[in-house]
């Protein structure tokens, strides 16, 4: 919970420039980044024609990405994990990589433990700056993406993950948002940390490929954030701070409705639209999960809906760095997308039109029973348009059986999720929940 440490008459301009350029990294990573330097120092230099961060980004989503598609082709029934620690420490991949230890030591000590380099979590969850990290260990974990290239040159890749589904999310937000203007001045912008504000215009510039913006604007927006939320919350001895010892702060605790003892008060600092927007950009589990997709390497660079992810991104940035900046704009208009709320109130709205349009066609012969494809998941139904096409071809008796247990089973989960709220209080400004309860009980009483 927040002290009483600062002036409530202070804005949040004064409180952010009263931690002023504070280093994020604790002072062992510092300790061992400076090693580094020395360790690594014949390594060959790296472009320069991105940040380095950036650069860190994309080897070690490109090396993980690349070691899943070799466990993923010589141990098929081995599950890739999630984690890259939890990749590394993999038997499977051990047994795939000839003379493996030279290699994975190598890997571990550059993107390994939190006593390790930790290149890894240290620049996708936005600790590192670019004056932070000398160009030695960056160029050796570039040399070793090269070595896991040629590695897995014949190895089969596994399909990038879409964001097709999210397209016209994507599209929607800058109106949303009322993002009609230019970015504000970079260095005079609270928002941006000091010594970030190279890697803020190499991002937000025209030219740069949308998949680096997007991978560059990423770790910059959770640092950014970091700092808001540890002002706010009056916890920046602890939390600004990447250590060996303990957790880092990252993205879902940030987001978090609570913190310690009471509410987040980033969340309060935010506003309501933009903390649904990055709800659902970042931390619904049915929602794009942005950060998660791109630091594991699971999009694909030149695919148009990453395109639409990078501008949607940048529109972010704008909103959050114009709303920081106290100036005055058009209101926001954004209502939650991904929260189980919406989710269940279509679910339900789809399942009635469903409803209504088989039970007049519920004389139809009874066939098989009838799935349709929705989206990357397979459910009884995906719009009235496919209840349509498959009464075309005789299978409404099955689908109306399957409408009425999907809308009496969403409402079911809708109610449990409401019970859930009400218990812990987080029903919050979700006014629409009302009509969605409403309208589930009146559809869960159909036989």
């Amino acid at each position: 919970m927040a002290s009483d440490d600062h002036s409530p008459s202070m804005t949040m301009r004064e409180r952010l420039s009263s931690i002023g350029s504070m280093s994020a990294l604790s002072g062992f990573v510092k300790r061992r980044l400076s090693e580094a330097e020395s360790q690594y120092g014949a390594a060959s230099t790296p472009s320069g024609l991105r940040p380095r961060v950036l650069e860190v980004c994309l080897a070690t989503a490109f090396i993980e990405r690349r070691l899943g598609d070799l466990v993923a082709h010589t141990s098929p029934s081995v599950p890739v994990p999630h984690l890259l620690k939890d990749l590394l420490a993999l038997p499977a991949l051990s047994a795939a990589i000839p003379d493996h230890t030279s290699l994975l030591t190598r890997l571990t000590d550059l993107m390994g433990p939190p006593t390790s380099l930790n290149l890894r979590n240290l620049a996708w969850h936005g600790f590192l700056r670019e004056r932070d990290l000398p160009t030695p260990p960056c160029a050796a974990l570039l040399s070793t993406a090269a070595d896991v290239d040629a590695l897995t040159a014949d190895t089969p890749r596994r399909p990038f993950e879409s964001l097709d589904a999210f397209s016209a999310f994507f599209l929607s937000l800058s109106a949303a948002l009322n993002v009609t203007r230019p970015f504000p001045s970079i260095e005079n912008c609270c928002f941006v940390a000091p010594g970030s504000e190279d890697q803020w215009q190499f991002a937000l510039t025209p030219q740069t490929p949308p998949h680096d913006a997007l991978c560059m604007l990423l770790p910059l927006l959770e640092g950014a954030l970091r700092r808001v939320f540890c002002v706010a919350n009056d916890c920046a001895d602890r939390f600004i701070f990447a250590s060996e010892r303990e957790y880092y702060c990252t993205m879902d605790e940030m987001m978090a409705p609570t913190f310690g003892d009471g509410r987040n008060e980033l969340l309060m600092a935010l506003g309501a639209p933009l903390a649904a927007v990055l709800h659902d950009l970042f931390s619904a589990p049915s929602g794009v999960r942005l950060r998660d997709r791109a630091a594991h390497g699971e999009l694909d660079p030149n695919a148009q809906s990453t395109i639409f992810a990078a501008d949607a991104l940048k529109s972010v940035c704008v909103a959050l760095c114009v709303h920081f900046e106290g100036e005055k704009t058009k209101e926001m208009c954004y209502e939650l997308q991904f929260h189980p709320f919406p989710l269940a109130r279509r679910a339900i709205e789809s399942a009635a039109d469903a409803l209504r349009v088989l039970q007049d066609h519920a004389n139809v012969p009874q066939v098989n029973e009838i799935t349709v494809e929705a989206g990357n998941e397979r459910c009884l139904f995906a719009s009235v348009a496919d209840v349509r096409a498959a009464m075309r071809v005789g299978r409404c008796a099955e689908a109306l059986t399957a409408a009425v247990r999907q809308v009496r089973y969403s409402f079911l989960i809708l109610c449990d999720l409401a019970n859930l709220a009400v218990k812990v209080g987080r029903i919050g400004r979700f006014s629409e929940s009302c009509d969605v309860i409403e309208a589930a009980r009146q559809l869960g009483g159909v036989q």
